[in-house]
């Protein structure tokens, strides 16, 4: 449980760039316990980014990614960060 934020990068050569951190606009609705409305920017001097970023770019690391672009799902929890999915593509991309 917690909110679920979003990590983009973009990597070359093993060095990982922020691009954009989002947290997921999840409400309740037609009767499912939440519906995605969409993404909110996220400051990337906030304490949460200031968590997630280094944490997402050392799954970056511990997969050996080196070029192009990512995005990773974190779930925040009370026991810190929690990694949902990571995938080598855009957001949004396919």
């Amino acid at each position: 449980r917690g909110k679920e934020y979003v990590v983009d990068h973009v990597s070359r050569d093993g060095i990982h760039k922020t691009m954009m951190v989002w947290v997921y606009d999840k409400r309740p609705a037609n009767g499912s316990a939440f519906v995605y409305f969409g993404c909110v920017p996220v400051d990337s001097e906030s304490p949460e980014a200031k968590i997630l970023i280094p944490y997402v770019r050392g799954v970056l690391d511990a997969m050996g990614f080196k070029n192009g672009p990512s995005h990773g799902e974190v779930m925040m929890t009370d026991e810190g960060p929690c990694l949902i999915e990571m995938n080598c593509r855009a957001h949004g991309g396919d």
